[in-house]
């Protein structure tokens, strides 16, 4: 801490010098050890409250920085709007899914909340005799946190035929992609078409 102290003081001392201030070309080493012996106290002062300073600063930043992002376990934020929507698989029939997009407000066909987008899609399901009702948790939760999900019901729930849901994951992600560039859907231009993920339960 000495050490930092007369470092410091050598600096004012060379500030000094080029204000002219004190005598130049030439400053004796009695001069020099005076000028920091009258000054040492003052700096041995200054440098802990520096380094007080600077972890008081350090420790309030992380706080507001962990303070800014919300848990992931809890709600996130944005309301989340919906519709309904049937999409065709060529072997299995008809789909019923429900879209959800971060909205102005939590509501069927509320308008959409663009601040954030584009938002990835992420189509969600259930597993054997499940629907998209039995999921619907999942997906308001992710929609909260800012993704488009499309959740699907099969068209045999009870059909242990897995591909099944396997056509109802790449007839979701194709859905998604098409109600995004259909400019009469309320999820128009919200999509990043390029970011998919799938999730069952």
């Amino acid at each position: 801490m000495t050490f930092v102290a007369y470092g410091m003081l050598w600096l004012r001392l060379k500030s000094r010098m080029l204000k002219g201030r004190i005598a130049r070309p030439y400053v004796s080493e009695e001069a020099l050890t005076s000028y920091l012996r009258r000054n040492v106290e003052y700096c041995s002062l200054a440098v802990p409250l520096a380094v007080l300073v600077i972890v008081f600063l350090a420790i309030w930043l992380t706080a507001v920085e962990e303070e800014s992002v919300l848990p992931p376990d809890g709600p996130g934020p944005y309301a989340v709007g919906n519709y309904m929507v049937v999409f065709n698989s060529t072997d299995y029939g008809m789909y019923e899914a429900n879209i959800r997009y971060p909205a102005l407000y939590s509501g069927e066909f509320a308008p959409q909340d663009a601040s954030g987008g584009p938002y990835p899609g992420i189509v969600v399901s259930s597993g054997l005799h499940g629907g998209e009702w039995s999921v619907a948790w999942i997906s308001d939760h992710l929609t909260s946190h800012g993704y488009v999900t499309l959740g699907f019901t099969p068209p045999d729930p009870g059909l242990g035929v897995w591909t099944q849901w396997a056509d109802g994951f790449t007839g979701g992600m194709q859905e998604l992609k098409r109600q995004g560039n259909d400019s009469s859907s309320p999820i128009f231009g919200m999509l990043d078409s390029d970011t998919f993920g799938v999730i069952g339960l």
